[in-house]
């Protein structure tokens, strides 16, 4: 499964810190679990939000990296928006389901 993904970055930064720009749009591969859970590599969403692979890790152990699941319904049923968080960021990916 393959989606078009966005990131949304609008937050205040410090003093003397640049703003990164959103990542252009791309393809990114999601996968499913055995268990029914989507799947989006690490490194994918740790780029994302300018961390190390290592960091990301630890701020997703620490509940400060955190993914939210949403199902379309009325007309956008049969879609899926899979958000991920980090602080003041997010990055988001809409699915067409076809589970």
């Amino acid at each position: 499964m393959a989606g078009d993904a966005t990131g949304a970055k609008d937050w205040s930064l410090p003093a003397g810190r640049e703003r990164q720009s959103a990542p252009a749009e791309r393809a990114v591969d999601v996968t499913r679990s055995e268990g029914g859970d989507y799947v989006v590599a690490a490194e994918v969403l740790a780029e994302s939000f300018g961390l190390t692979a290592d960091a990301f890790w630890r701020e997703m152990k620490r509940g400060i990296v955190y993914g939210i699941v949403e199902r379309g319904e009325g007309e956008d049923a049969g879609q899926i928006r899979l958000t991920f968080r980090y602080r003041a960021q997010s990055w988001s990916i809409t699915l067409e389901d076809r589970a």
